[in-house]
């Protein structure tokens, strides 16, 4: 400022002089002061004021401490405000600071606040500006995650991370992050795990995608081949059940994914009705499902069909032992299975005459049983025959089979009478005939004759004029001619013959001795030697009578209208040799005379005193074994033990024998009628080793056990 021209003075007497007179300018700081002061003087009197001015002599003030602003990040907890530290100051000292905030600004998720800070000193201003960023958002959100899943089996390629996998919020896209997790195994599943992340102001999202799948190997079935059994190689149902159960474990599979096998709960075929068995093996494992399929038969049995004889009677003089062979051959079976039980035939022996013997026939397998019946009978028949001694022989009491007590000479003159009267012996030309009534002594007289065996003489003779060449001590002396007048004889004393019609063969024949005496026809009964209970043996009693009768001879014998050869045919034979037909001396038809003679005395022998007609070639009783010597030295050697087992037995039984002796050891075995069933010889090393009894009849047999001098009988039962 500078003195007012304005201030005036004045006083009664007017307008006074104003004198102003500055001040000097005082400084304190900023702040300036000045002083006018103004005064009018008038008459010694004055007056005085003062204009004092002050003002301020500064710049603009200067902000301090404005906050730099910034960015504040994603979803910042607190806002920012006024901030109190920003002050202001010029040369003055501080000045007041003023803040004003601006207001929030949107763009998206961004936000903006602008803090102004002013300062006003003197009219002169400064301000100053924090300007503040932040974004208001949440997670991402990812879009596009694969689902993952089951890829299935052995899949041809593996996933991979997914580009189609987007993330944004409220700020827009965010970047993805895909993470592929190990490949884990387990057995023979695979699985990976993907994980896409996104991540944005610290928040994050995340998502899998977990995919699975199967590597697997080929599943491999392995199964038994179709097979055919037969049900006659199986004893029963169980046996056929546990083949079935053998074939059935063969399937099985490998490879795949933990398969599993099921056949379900097949059945074996029926042992006996047979059949199929038809078994699918399906096999499953995660991956597929394969199956194969077997077949199991069981090929039944042909139908057993059996077939027995029919019941055989056998007459009088028939060959009983060649109808009874003939008769067992009728036993048969067809079908079946080849191990078949048979009744065995072997334990039936031809029976005695008038004593019947039936057989149940049975044949079995595994499934059929099937049995029939025959009867086999010999009718007992007793033929009469006499020895040339008994008809040499006066008196006499002689059976003709129904009549007994017949004196020689009333026996002689009914065979001569059954044989018309005459009976010549030889043929004609070399012959001898005997004639009733003379006949009957001059044959007692003759016979029994002796000598050999040769031709008549040339000539016709008659029995009571034979020439002395004939005799010897007054008896025919050639022994075929005297056997040929027995059995001519015999074959007379019935009317008709049953002697002349009885067939003759090769081999021994069996008589035995009636029971009851003359008349009878029923065999006495043959008790073979046996050991009893007590293990003692019993000799035989009632032994047949055994004859053999000589192939040649009966070869040459004739056969009869029926193609028999018989004893009338053996009589001609006798003649014929007698007779000299084939005109050579010693035999006729090839067979020498001596050996017809032994023929023609069998028979005459064979039937004496009416025996009963048992059989050919019938096996005779056994002899009493072998005692040990009562001689016997007494030795230091253990001495022999035999033990049987099992005793009773079913199937067989074995032998423990103990002895330090070495020798071989025989062993027999009889049944209880004293028939020899079966003889074995062995070293004794061999003796426990030995199974003995299969093929034995139940019942109980004596085994008889010899080493040396040492005997041993043990019996033995089989069920």
């Amino acid at each position: 400022p500078t003195c007012s021209q304005a201030v005036t003075a004045s006083n009664q007497c007017g307008p006074v002089n104003v004198t102003c007179t500055p001040g000097s300018i005082t400084s304190q700081g900023c702040n300036r002061s000045q002083t006018f002061t103004y005064s009018a003087e008038s008459c010694g009197l004055s007056a005085s004021a003062t204009a004092t001015y002050t003002w301020t002599v500064t710049t603009a003030p200067v902000l301090a401490g404005v906050p730099a602003g910034g960015a504040l990040g994603c979803n910042p907890t607190s806002l920012p405000t006024c901030s109190q530290a920003v002050t202001a100051s010029n040369q003055c000292g501080p000045v007041n600071v003023t803040c004003t905030p601006g207001s929030i600004t949107s763009e998206g998720c961004n936000r903006s606040q602008t803090f102004t800070y002013s300062a006003e000193s003197c009219g002169l201003n400064a301000s100053a500006t924090a300007t503040y960023t932040w974004t208001v958002t949440t997670a991402p959100v990812l879009a596009g995650v694969p689902a993952g899943g089951a890829l299935g089996c052995n899949p041809t390629s593996l996933p991979t991370c997914s580009q189609a996998v987007t993330a944004s919020n409220q700020c827009g896209p965010v970047n993805v992050t895909c993470t592929p997790g190990s490949i884990t195994s387990e057995g023979c599943n695979r699985s990976q795990t993907f994980t896409y992340s996104a991540e944005s102001c610290g928040l994050s999202a995340s998502a899998t995608a977990t995919y699975t799948w199967l590597v697997t190997s080929p599943l491999v079935i392995s199964s038994p081949d179709s097979t055919i059994i037969s049900s006659c190689d199986y004893i029963d149902q169980a046996a056929v059940d546990a083949e079935f159960a053998i074939w059935l474990s063969q399937f099985s599979v490998t490879g795949g994914c933990d398969p599993i096998g099921n056949y379900g709960t097949p059945t074996a075929p029926s042992l006996c009705s047979g059949g199929t068995t038809t078994v699918t093996y399906v096999v499953t494992d995660i991956c597929e499902t394969s199956d194969v399929t077997e077949t199991f038969t069981v090929n039944k049995a042909d139908k057993l069909v059996i077939a027995c004889p029919s019941d055989r009677v056998v007459a009088c003089g028939q060959n009983a032992s060649a109808a009874f062979a003939e008769w067992k051959d009728g036993f048969s079976y067809s079908g079946g299975c080849v191990n078949v039980t048979v009744t065995d035939l072997t334990q039936y022996q031809m029976p005695e005459p008038g004593q019947p013997l039936v057989i149940t026939y049975t044949v079995s397998d595994n499934c059929q049983s099937v049995s029939c019946t025959a009867r086999f009978f010999i009718n007992p028949c007793a033929l009469c025959t006499y020895t040339q001694g008994a008809y040499g022989t006066e008196g006499g009491a002689m059976c003709d089979g129904t009549v007994g007590g017949l004196s020689t000479e009333e026996m002689i003159a009914q065979c001569l009478t059954n044989a018309g009267g005459s009976i010549t012996i030889g043929k004609p030309g070399r012959s001898v005939v005997m004639n009733l009534p003379s006949a009957v002594g001059c044959i007692i007289d003759k016979l029994p004759g002796g000598g050999s065996a040769i031709e008549l003489l040339p000539g016709n003779a008659n029995i009571c004029t034979l020439q002395p060449a004939y005799l010897k001590n007054g008896r025919v002396k050639n022994v075929l001619l005297a056997q040929t007048i027995t059995l001519a004889l015999n074959a007379s004393i019935e009317n008709p013959s049953d002697l002349s019609g009885f067939k003759l063969q090769a081999g021994t024949l069996a008589t035995a001795n009636p029971q009851g005496g003359c008349g009878s026809s029923t065999p006495e009964e043959r008790v073979c030697g046996h050991y009893d209970d007590n293990g003692v043996w019993v000799n035989t009693t009632n032994e047949y009578t055994y004859r053999t009768i000589n192939a040649a001879v009966v070869n040459a014998i004739t056969p009869d209208g029926n193609g028999d050869k018989t004893v009338a045919g053996l009589i001609d034979l006798a003649n014929r040799a007698l007779g000299n037909s084939d005109g050579v001396i010693g035999s006729e038809s090839g067979v020498s005379l001596a050996a017809i003679n032994i023929a023609v005395d069998a028979l005459n022998n064979v039937f004496d005193e009416c025996k009963v007609f048992v059989g050919w070639n019938v096996a005779p009783c056994n002899a009493a074994p072998a005692r040990v010597s009562s001689n016997a030295v007494a030795s230091n050697t253990q001495a022999m033990t035999v033990v049987a087992y099992p005793n009773p037995y079913s199937n067989n039984f074995n032998l423990k024998v103990s002895s330090s002796n070495s020798n071989k050891v025989a062993v027999s075995v009889y049944d209880m009628t004293g028939r020899l069933i079966e003889k074995r010889e062995m070293n004794m090393s061999e003796v426990n080793e030995i199974q003995i009894g299969n093929n034995y009849s139940s019942g109980v047999y004596n085994v008889i056990v010899n080493q040396g001098e040492e005997i041993k009988t043990i019996r033995v039962v089989k069920r």
